[in-house]
């Protein structure tokens, strides 16, 4: 089994980072792009949201794949990837709304405290479960 490049390796965790902050970014943007759309084109706002993370699932997963962890040496099955990458998806998800339900329901603190951790422990969370389990 092949062992991730340590951080200062050319393309290495560094690299990684970038393009996967590169990736996040772009898939964000055209999930709210296509979200704005559908809802401009009349579907609920719950319907649209769900087709537009679900399209922009698929092309994370692509752009993951084969642009942020290309380097990667061991390879599991596609279909055992993809599946690891739903369940990543699924507690980056979890953690998320965690954070919603801590912050803003049981601690009370104003609702737009959960971006922090949003943007800050869920990005990093699930780059790791990323790196080291579905395309390890």
């Amino acid at each position: 089994m092949s062992r991730p490049e340590p951080l200062g390796a050319a393309g290495g965790l560094l690299g990684e980072l970038v393009r996967f902050g590169l990736v996040g970014v772009a898939v964000t943007a055209a999930t709210a792009g296509a979200y704005v759309l559908l809802t401009r084109l009349g579907l609920n706002p719950y319907l649209a949201l769900t087709l537009a993370y679900a399209g922009a699932m698929l092309v994370a997963y692509r752009a993951h794949d084969r642009f942020t962890f290309q380097r990667q040496g061991e390879r599991v099955q596609p279909a055992h990837r993809f599946g690891r990458f739903i369940a990543v998806n699924a507690v980056g998800y979890g953690l998320n709304q965690l954070f919603v339900w801590l912050l803003v329901v049981h601690l009370r603190w104003p609702d737009w405290t959960p971006a922090v951790p949003i943007m800050l422990v869920t990005p990093v969370a699930t780059f790791l479960l990323q790196r080291w389990w579905v395309f390890r």
